[in-house]
């Protein structure tokens, strides 16, 4: 079971730090960016942000899907 923790935190770990950049990217040049580069970097964001939370999700799920049998 321990395997399968790994692999979730591994999951969610990139997508996190991609989360992280897009945002310190959106702030430190908020001024400078056109509308549509401030649009594109918040969709990015918010990709990144899923992909790191359905691993979490479907964790929690699968667990509480498999105690309930």
């Amino acid at each position: 079971m321990n395997k399968y923790k790994h692999q979730l935190l591994y999951s969610a770990v990139f997508p996190l730090a991609m989360c992280v950049y897009v945002s310190s990217k959106l702030l430190n040049e908020f001024k400078t960016l056109g509308t549509w580069k401030i649009a594109a970097l918040v969709a990015g964001g918010t990709i990144f942000l899923l992909m790191a939370i359905a691993p979490i999700v479907t964790h929690f799920y699968i667990n509480k899907r498999n105690t309930q049998k």
